[in-house]
């Protein structure tokens, strides 16, 4: 960093300030407002040595071109890679087994666990329920596991329904008991069953680790703390060091797989908090779609767009549609196909087509190669058909009906899929991805599909300030993610802009009664102010 040209604002200024005083500080960064050079700039101004904790591997390399060398970059897995697989023979050949803590076959668990066919339910896919309650209470912060560590929607959905409650309860107690030996195999160093990335985490924390090496590092960055599940953060609880936890509550969007809002949890607690709410990547126009979602979840510190203005949507220039499920972009990625249309799926084909196989699997009966976790949840195509129908789901109907219309010649989809997934992002007018993929991502036009949407419960819930589920909560914070990515122009699919208006003419309606600022939300092109630091 050239510190002689870097121009913090106010925010960043009071961010590092407040690091200086050696005391914990939650930093709460909105999509695009320069969170990485806040904490790169802290970093010279108070140069202590530094935990820098990071979402994924990718993010610890930037950080290490970036930071100066007495701030360390580790992801929470690496932590616990070096004692527990470098140093350990038995833990590291369990790891390889699992072609190196990437994957646990389902026919493994059904083994280990002696699995029976039951009330309906194959072994496969009983293991499947098994192997999801393992990751649940491997990424928890509990000592043992327990039926709580079963998640609801792994269950298969005919075990739900009303009279179902005693095979319900039969599965539920014997997916605890093989839980309970698979985990006790997997804890075992002298065992050879296989082992997860999330394993040996797990097993770390049970060790109550000191991360910070005897005082070697007085200070903890953490970043994309909204996001953290609960045995990483445990693990830097512990430690006696100060901790800058650094995030955006509402771009929380992983609960799916154990993750918690830890960010949130630490502003509970009365840990001093932060603010860096001026985005570098938008303009006012962008930053007023994103004040509607955040002032109608209570915030008051809202966003303001320091980036290029806002420019009506181009149809015939590069832009990204954005989905929430993968049967949404595989419905887009079908038409584009069909009309020669070149695009590029961001992340890779590989859930797409998973999906796919896993359909024409489902219709052919093939049920232990259904590997998708949606379709998993069905015991037969005539299922998903009915339920699909019964529910009105455009995307499930629409995979139904290529899958009906093209059978097994649909598989001729995979190599222009695999070709999508492969290909350069700026060579095509069409990229595809999920809001999950988007995620630390930013375009230059987006369209926010109409999947996104919050349905009328949710609105209504809003409007009357209720208390909204988990997987309610994501739903927001998902739509919050999608509108924050772009650049220059965005569009919203109908169901999408009328949620916006109603949610905008609600806001209004209650804003005499709270002390917030607000950005105009009808200005189309905002004068940009000038670009500030990224």
């Amino acid at each position: 960093m050239d510190l002689s040209t870097f121009r913090p604002t106010a925010e960043q200024e009071r961010v590092v300030q407040n690091g200086t005083t050696g005391d914990d500080q939650v930093v709460v960064a909105r999509a695009g407002t320069g969170k990485t050079s806040t904490l790169e700039w802290g970093s010279h101004v108070d140069p202590v040595p530094a935990l820098y904790v990071v979402f994924n591997s990718a993010n610890r390399k930037e950080a290490q071109r970036r930071f100066p060398t007495h701030v360390n970059p580790v992801t929470g897995h690496s932590l616990a890679f070096g004692p527990m697989i470098g140093k350990n023979d038995g833990f590291r050949r369990k790891f390889e087994n699992a072609s190196n803590g990437r994957r646990i076959q389902p026919m493994d668990i059904a083994e280990a666990a002696d699995l029976q066919y039951l009330h309906g339910a194959s072994t496969t896919q009983q293991a499947a329920l098994i192997l999801r309650a393992l990751g649940q209470f491997q990424f928890s912060a509990d000592s043992q596991i327990s039926q709580d560590h079963i998640p609801e929607d792994a269950i298969p959905k005919r075990f739900l329904k009303p009279g179902n409650e005693a095979q319900l309860q039969d599965l539920m107690g014997e997916t605890l008991k093989a839980s309970k030996a698979v985990w006790q195999r997997m804890a075992n160093e002298r065992d050879p069953f296989p082992i997860l990335h999330d394993t040996y985490l797990k097993l770390f924390s049970l060790r109550d680790p000191d991360i910070t090496r005897r005082g070697r590092y007085q200070r903890i960055l953490a970043d994309e703390w909204q996001d953290a599940n609960p045995v990483l953060a445990q693990i830097l609880d512990r430690q006696n060091a100060q901790k800058i936890y650094v995030g955006d509550p509402h771009q929380q969007i992983y609960s799916w797989r154990g993750a918690v809002n830890a960010l949130k949890d630490k502003q509970a607690e009365g840990v001093m908090s932060s603010y860096l709410s001026t985005s570098f990547r938008f303009g006012n126009s962008v930053a007023a779609a994103a004040n509607i979602l955040l002032e109608s979840m209570g915030e008051n510190t809202l966003m303001r767009g320091a980036g290029p203005a806002t420019q009506p949507f181009n149809p015939d220039a590069q832009y990204t549609v954005i989905g929430r499920k993968n049967i949404t972009l595989f419905e887009r990625a079908v038409d584009a196909i069909e009309e020669k249309t070149p695009f590029a799926l961001v992340g890779g084909a590989r859930d797409i087509v998973r999906l796919l196989e896993s359909g024409l699997a489902l219709r052919e009966g093939r049920l232990d190669q259904v590997k998708d976790p949606d379709l998993k949840l069905y015991q037969s195509w005539q299922e998903a058909k009915e339920i699909a129908e019964a529910m009105q789901d455009v995307p499930m109907l629409r995979l139904i009906t290529v899958i009906d219309r093209y059978g097994r010649s649909a598989l001729g989809f995979i190599d222009e899929l695999e070709r999508a997934g492969e290909r350069d992002e700026r060579s095509v007018d069409l990229i595809l991805t999920t809001a999950h993929r988007a995620k630390g991502r930013e375009f230059s036009q987006t369209v926010l599909s109409d999947d996104l949407e919050l349905g009328e419960g949710l609105i209504e819930k809003l409007k009357q300030g209720a208390p909204l589920t988990g997987e309610e909560q994501e739903s927001m914070n998902l739509l919050y993610v999608a509108a924050t990515r772009c650049r220059y122009g965005m569009k919203f699919e109908p169901e999408i802009r009328n949620e916006f208006t109603q949610i905008r003419d609600f806001n209004r309606a209650n804003r005499a009664n709270r002390q917030i600022q607000v950005v105009p939300e009808d200005t189309m092109e905002a004068e940009p102010s000038t670009p500030g630091p990224r």
